[in-house]
């Protein structure tokens, strides 16, 4: 064992009675990597086995989901650390080169425009429930596509919207729109396209260039 932390809303003390807690294990490479969960006095426990090395590489990479996967990488709660492993951990994940990020917006750009054509497909249809959905799963690239943007990823799932609130892009008047349901449902294209017109040229790729 090399170190070991907890993250998340532990981490932050913004733990809620139902919150879980999120613990990482850090070991050299002659220990299995391992996902367990298991309850310690009512409370769910989601502990990680991870060995170093890779632990360190994954955070210097950028996935579609960066936004909410990265602050893992930045904000600890140290337990056990004798050699400062998370002060290095940290280290990686903030210099992170500027083309990956380049990279992953050029991939969220698909998955925004796919998204945006099956909500308008289900508006066309009178489908509701499926057009809340869709819209909901927009909002949701569109926030991580902002987080790729910026370079700054949010706290957990559990600030994601109130960040991207605040972080402009017309995202707020989108998730009032979203938070209201069927009775919002007139105006969810109007602010869906207008989040769309926000971010929809960042790194577009050269192969959707006469895309609409």
């Amino acid at each position: 064992m090399i170190a070991g932390a907890v993250y998340g809303s532990v981490s932050y003390g913004a733990a809620g009675e139902h919150s879980d807690v999120e613990v990482i294990v850090v070991t050299d490479e002659a220990i299995e990597e391992v996902d367990e969960y298991f309850f310690d006095e009512s409370v769910m426990v989601e502990c990680a086995v991870v060995q170093a090395d890779r632990l360190v590489a994954s955070a210097g990479e950028v996935p579609w989901n960066w936004g909410i996967k990265a602050d893992a990488y930045r904000h600890q709660l140290p337990v056990w650390d004798p050699d400062a492993f998370f002060e290095g951990l940290r280290a990686a994940a903030l210099s992170i080169p500027a083309e990956r990020f380049e990279r992953a917006l050029e991939g969220t750009w698909w998955w925004c425009f796919e998204t945006r054509g099956k909500f308008l497909n289900a508006l066309a249809a009178g489908d509701v429930p499926r057009a809340l959905n869709t819209a909901w799963q927009f909002a949701y690239a569109a926030a991580m596509r902002i987080a790729l943007r910026e370079r700054k990823p949010y706290e957990s799932m559990r600030t994601l919207w109130t960040d991207v609130s605040s972080r402009g892009y017309r995202i707020e008047p989108l998730l009032d729109a979203l938070a209201d349901g069927a009775s919002a449902l007139a105006e969810l294209r109007e602010r869906l396209d207008e989040v769309w017109s926000e971010i929809g040229a960042w790194s577009r790729p050269s192969s959707a260039r006469a895309a609409p």
